[in-house]
């Protein structure tokens, strides 16, 4: 899987309440905007005599997602053409994939709540328990928050609560999102679809060397956080392949390029890693843009096989 890391865009060197959420376990879906004979025309245009409308019928009912799913299936079990029977199934698998390669989307409106309670609603609608390691939410005496999220990526609801209430998000190794307390409300991080990265920490060093200029580098600590629906991230590939690393002048700081080794091992939902960047004292005093890709190999299902007898089986 690639992903592009995010643009650092002038980052400093540097009581009881209401809720309301979805009842159902799963994420409420979007309300539905086409209508059944929209969606039986497209079905019906699968068939045409037309390659291309074929194409785009089956394109344009994927797009509308999980909505067109039962009208799908209908069509697939019992259209009487094999060409909307197939490209039903075909539909109804790209949807899947797509949902599945979709962040887990939170609903909450909360007003004066608990932030306890706040986190439990959070941890039932992504599936992923929390634990927080100190301060109020351990020790009592957490203030009441305010929260209107409507179909929001999980990561960015749970950076929303952590501005909030002062806490930050810590990779940990195994499937549960570890609170700590005392983060700072500016910090800096972007969702990249299923994944959310945060900068963790950045440290700057001066390097004197003889007969030449004094040269400053930086090395910046990134947090990976995976979406729920990935169960577990395996591995990772380091240093990752950074292509843009610009100070808000435009200058380029990229860190000469160090070969790639193996895949570093990774556990649970979130991972750290680390980037280095050049800033020759004529540089400013911000990274403003970095991109580049980061390789990682990722769990998405985890099943149980149960063995009666393996003596048996044999």
């Amino acid at each position: 899987i690639g992903i592009f890391l995010l643009a650092l865009a002038a980052m400093g060197i540097v009581a009881s309440g209401q809720m309301t959420a979805p009842a159902a376990k799963e994420n409420s879906p979007q309300p539905a905007t086409h209508t059944a004979a929209d969606i039986a025309m497209l079905i019906e245009r699968m068939g045409d005599a037309d390659y291309q409308a074929r194409e785009q019928a089956e394109d344009d009912l994927v797009k509308m997602g999980a909505e067109v799913k039962p009208y799908l299936q209908r069509a697939a079990a019992h259209s009487g053409s094999a060409e909307i029977r197939q490209r039903a199934a075909a539909a109804l698998l790209r949807i899947d994939r797509a949902i599945d390669n979709a962040p887990t989307l939170i609903t909450l409106h909360v007003k004066s709540a608990d932030p306890a309670d706040v986190l439990k609603e959070f941890a039932r609608q992504g599936g992923i328990p929390f634990d927080p390691l100190n301060g109020p939410l351990v020790n009592g005496g957490a203030e009441p928050i305010t929260l209107d999220l409507d179909h929001v990526p999980f990561w960015n609801a749970v950076d929303q609560f952590c501005r909030l209430t002062h806490y930050h998000a810590g990779a940990g190794r195994t499937r549960q999102v570890m609170l700590m307390a005392g983060a700072s409300t500016d910090v800096v991080g972007k969702t990249f679809g299923q994944y959310y990265i945060a900068v963790s920490s950045v440290v700057a060093s001066r390097a004197p060397r003889y007969g030449t200029p004094i040269e400053r580098s930086d090395s910046i600590s990134f947090t990976v956080f995976a979406d729920p629906k990935v169960k577990k991230v395996l591995s990772f590939m380091v240093p990752t392949q950074l292509d843009v690393a610009e100070d808000e002048n435009g200058l380029s700081i990229l860190f000469p390029s160090a070969a790639q080794t193996p895949m570093a091992p990774a556990t649970g939902n979130s991972f750290q890693f680390m980037e280095n960047v050049v800033a020759p004292d004529r540089t400013g005093a911000r990274i403003a843009r970095m991109k580049g890709k980061l390789d990682m190999v990722v769990a998405t299902r985890l099943d149980d096989v149960e063995i009666d007898d393996l003596a048996k089986s044999v």
